[in-house]
């Protein structure tokens, strides 16, 4: 007989489905929609003010997304920056 701790592992692999990451998640809805407020990304995305900014911060840092605005400032929007090859 099997005991509901031996299924388990079994069971979880076979309903995962693979998630973007939250990274994935802010370029794409930057890529789909242009600039946008860190709000409207919440919106788009689903993920939480934190994780919005974390990613936004991460990124500026790398020079792959720039913020057009100041910070703290609620009209500040955010875009993917086009390389140039």
């Amino acid at each position: 007989m099997h005991t509901a701790q031996e299924n388990t592992p079994y069971q979880q692999s076979q309903i995962s489905i693979p998630q973007q990451s939250n990274r994935e998640l802010v370029v794409n809805a930057l890529k789909s929609n242009g600039s946008l407020s860190a709000r409207a990304v919440e919106k788009i995305t689903g993920l939480t003010p934190v994780q919005v900014r974390y990613v936004l911060r991460n990124e500026i840092k790398k020079q792959t997304i720039e913020m057009l605005g100041s910070q703290g400032n609620k009209n500040t929007r955010y875009r993917l920056i086009q390389k140039t090859r």
